[in-house]
């Protein structure tokens, strides 16, 4: 499974922060300890990996958790602890992963080493912009380290920079019957290593249809999203998709790349059974 099919997943099981008129941070002033958890039911469809022409179609049942207190959080961009917060600046630390992908499920990596799954940690730093009525406008930097592991062994695979204008748009967190937006986009960079983990053929896993290849670090694509969620009561529908454009990447021409249009997208339904903001 590809780490976009991860950030899908945890975008989807998240809840809808509000958004503000003014061009301030989302919950800068809270301080409230909140929690929630239920059940959903998720689809996603998504590529083994960026560039990828193998896809899947993933129906789960996924139990629901989110949190949010002053400093940390567990929401839409996993887990955030607030190092510095304003009502204009907010820098914190966040975390993300993805899970291991089978190279003999992709002919295009048939006899290459499988990929590992990983985890992601870095500094975020997000600055409120001026924005519509209605609005939330940010310019959001995400700069992340980058392991991989089977479990017996650790390996360090570089780092992704992403920054991104992310803009919101949600009704009132006291409306009950309610349609939230969002929208994300920004280039990617990685390192020299990172790109070689997913795109680097290596003279011994060489053939004919397959020639070796070196990556190199640099641009990795344009990244575009869009976010839907119907709130009605503690039921919710959330809809999620991605693009990724990458053309003109600094591995365009890996012999691993397939397509230079990366696309997934997944819906899900939850339920919220229990939650500090829930009269039992």
């Amino acid at each position: 499974m590809s780490r976009g099919c991860l950030g899908a997943l945890l975008l989807l099981t998240s809840l809808c922060t509000s958004a503000a008129t003014e061009p301030t941070l989302p919950d800068a002033d809270s301080g409230h300890f909140r929690w929630d958890a239920g059940l959903g039911l998720a689809s996603l469809s998504f590529p083994a990996y960026r560039g990828s022409k193998v896809r899947e179609v993933l129906a789960l049942p996924v139990p629901i958790v989110s949190f949010s207190s002053k400093h940390l959080s567990l929401s839409r961009d996993g887990a955030k602890l607030d190092v510095y917060d304003t009502r204009r600046v907010r820098f914190n630390l966040s975390a993300a992963g993805s899970l291991p992908v089978d190279s003999d499920d992709v002919p295009l990596r048939e006899g290459m080493p499988d990929l590992n799954p990983s985890i992601e940690l870095g500094p975020v730093l997000i600055i409120a912009l001026p924005c519509w009525s209605g609005w939330t406008c940010v310019q959001e930097t995400l700069a992340r380290g980058v392991i991989a592991s089977d479990f017996e062994q650790i390996e360090t695979i570089g780092w992704t920079l992403q920054p991104r204008l992310n803009l919101r748009r949600s009704a009132p967190a006291t409306q009950r019957h309610r349609h939230d937006w969002e929208l994300t986009a920004g280039p990617v960079y990685a390192t020299r290593r990172y790109h070689d983990y997913f795109y680097t053929v290596e003279a011994p896993y060489a053939t004919a249809e397959r020639p070796a290849y070196a990556a190199r670090s640099g641009f990795s694509g344009w990244r575009f999203s869009a976010t839907h969620v119907y709130q009605f009561g503690d039921f919710g529908i959330y809809s999620y998709v991605s693009y990724d454009n990458l053309r003109d990447s600094a591995f365009a021409d890996s012999p691993l790349l397939e397509t230079k249009d990366y696309i997934l997208g997944g819906i899900m339904m939850r339920w919220t059974l229990w939650g500090s903001h829930l009269k039992r």
